[in-house]
């Protein structure tokens, strides 16, 4: 059958309403299912070697046109750190560090997690990180504790959601896996004997690219719907974020908004903040070197 069905297809990019109704009356409706199927195939790889040969094409689901830029950018991300947090919360209980002050990672042992009180305590613990400078309750009896106590669980709520890094590196589709990393670590955070848990700071990421000579703000609705719609794709709310669903670049001779998947970089290929600070300042040069328009929106 699918010797017949190439030669019906041969040199078709897609299927008229007549192909797929004669396809389906001589053959049946299987035939036109993998009929189907073998037109996407085609369409993939031929979209493949437009890419290779020309460095533009599209999506094959969305239909996004893409580039690639002139220029490769290579990101040394941040894996040494998390192998750092996982060893030193393997020997100690709990460890952290704060990557270009606005990713912040905090690896705990299973017990101590358990004892914290699970991803509530792991909160408690960055919001001390993070604000060092307020003092932690002491005892239940002290004075104005459960005044302090509400303060605090507010003060709590209103902080960065936190993140599971390595299962959400685990669960995603693309990406560097985990599974590259170092083995004496590797199989404690895949277990869950070690959790490494991540929060991002929109606000101080922003502060951090307006000091390297990005500006970049919230998107708006209108910006959002301009990036989706030439993208092919809905906008998610960017990780460790509370309802932000886009970040506006904006250069001498354009802007660009950035997405949830571009962001999603820190967790499903370790990229660091400032590495994904240098890919925005970089991008309106590369489009200038290779001749491509001013694009609306990045995933």
């Amino acid at each position: 059958m699918n010797g017949i069905l190439m030669e019906k297809l041969k040199s078709k990019e897609e299927l008229s309403l007549t192909d797929e109704r004669e396809i389906e009356m001589r053959h049946g409706a299987a035939a036109l299912k993998q009929a189907r199927r073998m037109v996407n195939q085609s369409q993939r790889e031929a979209n493949l070697r437009r890419v290779i040969e020309t460095d533009h094409g599209f999506l094959s689901d969305t239909k996004a046109e893409m580039r690639v830029t002139p220029d490769m950018f290579y990101a040394d991300g941040y894996l040494e750190a998390v192998w750092e947090v996982a060893e030193r919360a393997k020997a100690n209980g709990v460890a952290g560090v704060t990557i270009d002050g606005c990713l912040r990672l905090i690896g705990i042992r299973e017990d101590n997690f358990v004892a914290e009180g699970g991803a509530r305590g792991v909160a408690h613990l960055l919001y001390h990180i993070r604000h060092d400078d307020v003092p932690p309750l002491v005892s239940d009896e002290d004075p104005g504790a459960d005044e302090h106590v509400v303060e605090e669980l507010e003060a709590i709520r209103k902080e960065p959601p936190i993140l599971d890094l390595i299962e959400q590196n685990l669960r995603g589709q693309w990406g560097t896996p985990l599974t590259v990393g170092l083995r004496k670590h590797v199989p404690d955070l895949i277990m869950g004997r070690v959790r490494i848990f991540v929060q991002f700071d929109l606000d101080a990421f922003m502060t951090l690219a307006m000091a390297s000579g990005v500006q970049l703000n919230l998107a708006t609705r209108r910006d959002l719907d301009e990036a989706c719609k030439k993208l092919g794709i809905p906008a998610y709310e960017i990780f460790g974020t509370r309802g932000v669903r886009g970040v506006k670049a904006t250069f001498e001779d354009g802007e660009i908004t950035y997405l949830s998947g571009f962001f999603g970089r820190m967790i499903n290929d370790f990229v660091s903040p400032t590495e994904l600070i240098e890919m925005i300042r970089r991008e309106p040069e590369q489009m200038r070197k290779g001749a491509m328009p001013e694009r609306k929106g990045d995933e």
